[in-house]
């Protein structure tokens, strides 16, 4: 299904999860998304993004019919980790805002962490990742515009805010 709507949540122990709506042609579906599996997943469950859910139904007498999800994939990608082949197209082809901070002081850092923060949302549109000289920390997902992309380029400088397909 495409993903609709993504509210975040954190539980009495201070562990994230995600409450996920999902729409495909036969109607709407709420997934229940744990830290474990949110945390592998976090990149996929972006706002418009197409995705795959590997679950168990959780079935209430007076309540909606929810799954709780165990595993979390881009839609094309398969739950066996079988490689694509060369003329297979990825249909749903999301971004990735990259962020280098190898090179960046303190203070950019610190201004960085507050505009993550700050952008951070149930709007999140796209996946977020920050580049540590080779190493490539996911970091959830944010709400970007054009506007706020600029915001994110003042602060690291522009050739350190990269758009990359997933």
């Amino acid at each position: 299904g495409i993903v609709t709507s993504v509210k975040k949540k954190y539980t009495k122990n201070n562990k994230i999860m995600a409450f996920v709506r999902i729409e495909d042609l036969n109607g709407s579906a709420e997934i229940i998304v744990f830290e474990p599996t949110y945390l592998k997943a976090q990149d996929k469950i972006i706002e418009d993004n197409i995705i795959i859910i590997k679950g168990r139904l959780s079935i209430r007498e007076d309540d909606e019919t929810k799954i709780v999800a165990q595993d979390i994939k881009n839609f094309g990608e398969s739950f066996e980790d079988v490689p694509k082949k060369e003329n297979q197209v990825n249909i749903a082809k999301p971004k990735r805002l990259v962020l280098d901070i190898t090179n960046s002081t303190d203070e950019q850092k610190e201004k960085l962490r507050g505009a993550i923060r700050f952008f951070n949302g149930e709007k999140n549109n796209i996946a977020l990742s920050i580049k540590v000289g080779e190493e490539l920390r996911p970091c959830g997902a944010i709400y970007l515009t054009e506007e706020i992309l600029k915001e994110f380029e003042e602060i690291v400088e522009k050739e350190n805010c990269i758009l990359t397909s997933i």
